[in-house]
């Protein structure tokens, strides 16, 4: 019975991505993720300095079909 719980939450988290009244944070704009990988595959830190200093803090991107999120100051960490 503790499962249940967990998977009605499971399924609001899931909705609320999905939904208009979740809005995400500012990132690249490639829907697939896949010109992401490739950039990451040439050069992962270098990627990621330019995410931060382009979009921000927090950064929202796709990689390969996933989303990610990009935390580069300590208090988002906490």
């Amino acid at each position: 019975m503790a499962t249940r719980p967990r998977i009605r939450i499971l399924e609001r988290a899931l909705s609320l991505t999905r939904s208009a009244e979740f809005e995400r944070p500012p990132g690249p704009p490639d829907p697939t993720g896949i010109w992401t990988a490739l950039r990451l595959s040439s050069g992962t830190l270098e990627m990621l300095r330019e995410l931060t200093d382009t979009y921000g803090d927090i950064v929202y991107f796709k990689l390969l079909g996933s989303d990610y999120y990009l935390l580069n100051h300590p208090h988002d960490i906490e």
